[in-house]
Parts: structure tokens; C-alpha cells; sequence
């Protein structure tokens, strides 16, 4: 049932991603070829459901992206315009937010397409004819908000790539160390100790979490020295966010061991934990093109928020005390510390 369950939940996100985006569509001048163009790249848009605010200059546009209000921006002005009605083939300025690989992707697609058929659009009815112009009707000039031009792939890629490493490695860890001290009866041992309940899952806790602090320490020097990974923000707050998600999942590894009887069960229960962070912690996809289901759920997976968070720091170049980073650091602690008091319940309930 796991990888049938995968299956499907991939292929319904794919399927059902929905809006959450918006375009702004600079229009400068007034001739009829601009005011068309920018119409008919509004329908192409909203066909693939992007949403569009139209302002009259540039530096509105901007403003609109800073405040997130909008995650991208395209100029239409009179000078494309004349050469869409000449057949030229055009260079047209677009601004992206810069600070997901996926949404920025999703608008480079859709803009593909407004910018192939809306000055198609605008020829014919000028001319009646089918404009070819050589190499495609447009190229564009992109600048990003966020990152820049040294910023490739993956260090686009690398926020969500390091929060989910963080999460997988340490709760395969936490899940299968503390299943194997049910499996050899060593927890029975343990609580017939004067050990206290809360006392083996903080122990627990402690134990692993020095491993999580060295792999988390390994990997950053690996990302900052030998991939030279780009990061706008501090490297210890980014150290700090990638040990609070691996404190989070070494939690969650120690509540799940108490459904699982044997270290090949466990191994069983990952898929069916991760592979929903994955698909919908914002991992694959952008949490604003879900399905508003599946938004809602996503908004109770601690790897929406470490994700979020080291996109923040990383990209963005945010610190500790801006709004976005201290709240979702504040609801990552939430998750961690409700993972250790669940537990300890699943603890109590087992050995009493």
C-alpha cells in the first residue's frame, strides 16, 4: 500500500495544483498593440491560473514583489508592442521573486505561453497573417529580488534540500534506535530502574541529538566549502533552524517507535511519514498551489515551516528576529516539544 499511496498523492498534487500565484503586468503607453497584448497575456495567464494586477510603471511592479503581494512581474510597453506588429523577435524584461525554484518555474512557463500566443494574437488582427519570427517571438531579461544571477539550481534547491536531509537522516535514527531497545527488551530493563519515564525519552533525546549536531555541522561545511552553496543569511542561524528540525524528527522517530515492533516495521512506517513532508512541506511543490485541502494539512508538517524558514534566511538574507523566521522557528520548537510529550505518553501507556 506505500508506494500505492505515493503514487497518489504525487499524482493528485500534480493534477490539482491550483492558484496562489500573481503576476504583475507593467503596462507603459497607450497604443492600441500594447493595450491588446497586455490583454490577451491576462487570458493566457489566468488560463493557467496565475492571477494579474496591472500597474502603470515599473518601479510599482517592484513594490508589489517586495511585499510579497505579487511574485513576479513582466513589462509590456509601446517599443514591444511595434515590434510584435514588425514580426521582430523581442526582448522582454521579467522580474521573479527568486526565492523558490518551483514558483519561479511555474511563472517562467506560464509567461512562456502568454508571451507565445498574445503577440500572435495581436499580428493577426493587425495583419491577418501568422508572424515566424526566427528563433521564437521573444527572449527574456530577467532580474530576481532575491539571489541573483550567481544563485543557480541548486542553491535555489539547497534550503529545502538540506531541511529535508535533516529530517530523513535523523528520524531513520531516532525511529529504528529506540524500536530496536523495545525489540531487545532493553526499555523493560530500563523502567524497572528508579529511571523515570521522562527522564529515558530526554536521555534518548540527548543521545541522538549529539549525533544530529555532528551531521548537521557536516553537511553545512560540505554545502559552504566544497559546494560553495550560496546563503544571504547567517550560517549559525542556518545552523540553528537545520538542528531544531532535526530535534523535531528525532521526536517524532521516538513517539512512532511505540507502534512498531520490530526495526523492519519501522522501516515500513518512513515512507508513509515522509513522504507527505515531501510532497507537501514545500519540498516539491509551492505550499500556494496545493489543493486547499491539502494546504491545510500542509500547514501541520513541521517541514513546511523549516523549510520556510531556511528559504528566509538562506535566500533572502533574513534574520532571527524578522516576523516570517522567529514565528515558524517558534512553531518548529512547538512541534519538537509536543513530539516529546507525546512520547512520553506512548511511553507511559506501554510499560504501566
Amino acid at each position: 500500500m506505500v508506494p500505492v499511496a505515493t503514487v497518489l498523492l504525487v499524482g493528485y498534487v500534480m493534477r490539482n495544483t491550483t492558484g496562489g500565484l500573481t503576476m504583475a503586468l507593467v503596462v507603459e503607453g497607450d497604443h492600441w498593440a500594447t493595450v491588446d497584448t497586455a490583454s490577451y497575456m491576462e487570458e493566457s495567464l489566468h488560463s493557467d491560473d496565475i492571477d494579474t494586477v496591472r500597474v502603470s510603471e515599473r518601479g510599482a511592479a517592484e513594490k508589489l514583489v517586495r511585499s510579497g503581494e505579487a511574485d513576479g512581474f513582466v513589462v509590456i510597453d509601446d517599443a514591444f508592442a511595434r515590434g510584435v506588429l514588425g514580426g521582430e523577435r523581442q526582448t522582454v524584461s521579467v522580474g521573479l521573486k527568486g526565492d523558490s525554484l518551483g514558483t519561479d518555474s511555474r511563472l517562467e512557463r506560464a509567461l512562456g505561453h502568454a508571451l507565445t500566443t498574445a503577440p500572435l494574437e495581436v499580428f493577426r488582427k493587425a495583419t491577418g497573417a501568422e508572424p515566424l519570427p526566427t528563433g521564437g517571438p521573444f527572449e527574456f531579461a530577467t532580474t530576481y529580488q532575491y539571489g541573483g544571477e550567481e544563485y543557480d539550481d541548486l542553491d535555489h534547491v539547497f534550503p529545502s534540500l538540506l531541511a529535508f536531509v535533516a529530517f530523513l537522516s535523523i528520524l531513520t535514527i531516532a525511529l529504528v534506535s529506540a524500536t530496536r531497545s523495545r525489540w531487545l527488551h532493553t526499555l523493560e530493563r530500563l523502567m524497572a530502574t528508579a529511571l523515570r519515564r521522562s527522564e529515558f525519552v530526554l536521555g534518548s533525546m540527548l543521545g541522538d541529538g549529539a549525533l544530529a549536531v555532528i551531521q548537521v555541522v557536516a553537511v553545512l561545511l560540505v554545502a559552504v566549502f566544497v559546494l560553495r552553496v550560496h546563503h544571504t543569511g547567517n550560517l549559525g542561524l542556518i545552523f540553528l533552524l537545520t538542528l531544531i528540525t532535526s530535534v523535531g524528527a528525532l521526536n517524532l522517530g521516538i513517539f512512532l517507535s511505540a507502534f512498531a515492533r520490530s526495526e523492519s516495521e519501522a522501516m515500513q512506517m518512513l515512507p508513509l511519514v515522509l513522504v507527505p513532508q515531501f510532497v507537501l512541506g514545500g519540498v516539491l511543490f509551492p505550499l500556494e498551489s496545493l489543493p486547499p485541502a491539502l494546504g491545510v494539512v500542509a500547514r501541520f508538517m513541521p517541514m513546511t515551516y523549516s523549510v520556510r524558514a531556511l528559504r528566509d534566511v538562506m535566500i533572502k538574507g533574513q534574520g532571527l528576529f524578522d516576523t516570517g523566521v522567529i514565528t515558524d522557528l517558534a512553531v518548529m520548537v512547538a512541534f519538537a516539544t509536543f513530539f516529546v510529550v507525546l512520547g512520553v505518553r506512548t511511553l507511559r501507556r506501554e510499560v504501566a
